[in-house]
């Protein structure tokens, strides 16, 4: 994790003082224990990443003058969908998703999901698993999150999607996977894909399967892999791309 690192919904290009919100705030004060002209880093989840100094420590306030920001590119684009997950379950995707470069994770209300969305406190939550992991990583483009209400609405695009097949006579992804064109990726729910939903997948033209493993893999661990191949993929064509983030 990068030391000093803190997140903040403000425009860097706006204002150089920013004030830190009141978490990142806390955590600078008690637990990195920063003072008073102590220099940090400060992203926003949009490709910039601040060095700022820290002007004031108070009770109430903490507050950075931003000296200089870089920019990154945007990274590739790396679209996954699955099927609604139980919190707990969902946070690792989130987690891990951020971490090795989802750029978009759409959470899909399948067939044999009954839950239909989120509370306010559940998005705030989910916002704060990938900041969390944003700052971990390293990384200074943050996912976004997007709630579809169905799979044939996240299969109506012309981009090539790649999806986890249990049929161990479908291709590997990395076999089939063509990073030059764009592209989804998508997982099942726990309890997998109704008859009807796999038939949709299966008669698409840009729609492929693929097997990724001889084992039971739960949901989230699947879409964890496959975001890591993909991410890996990339890699292999893009050596040391500082601008991924």
């Amino acid at each position: 994790m990068p030391a000093n690192r803190y997140f903040t919904h403000q425009d860097l290009e706006k204002d150089p003082l920013i004030q830190l919100e009141t978490d990142e705030a806390l955590h600078l004060k008690t637990v990195m224990r920063n003072v008073e002209g102590d220099m940090v880093e400060l992203i926003n989840g949009k490709g910039l990443l601040a060095h700022a100094r820290v002007t004031e420590i108070s009770k109430k306030a903490v507050f950075l003058k931003i000296e200089h920001i870089e920019r990154f590119i945007k990274p590739f684009e790396l679209e996954i969908g699955i099927g609604i997950l139980v919190q707990e379950r969902l946070d690792l995707l989130l987690e891990k998703g951020c971490e090795l470069g989802a750029t978009k994770i759409f959470l899909i209300r399948t067939q044999s999901i009954g839950k239909s969305g989120f509370t306010d406190g559940q998005m705030e939550r989910m916002q704060r698993v990938l900041i969390a992991a944003l700052k971990q990583s390293g990384r200074v483009w943050l996912p976004s999150i997007d709630l579809v209400p169905s799979l044939d609405e996240f299969v109506s695009t012309e981009k090539n999607i790649y999806f986890g097949d249990i049929n161990s006579n479908s291709p590997a992804l990395l076999e089939v996977f063509d990073s030059s064109t764009p592209f989804r990726l998508l997982v099942g729910p726990a309890k997998g894909f109704t008859k009807e939903e796999l038939d949709l997948l299966k008669n698409k033209k840009n729609i492929k399967g693929v097997y990724l493993s001889d084992a039971i893999l739960r949901a989230e661990t699947a879409a964890v892999l496959m975001i890591g191949l993909v991410n890996h993929a990339f890699l292999l064509k893009q050596p040391h791309s500082k601008g991924r983030g």
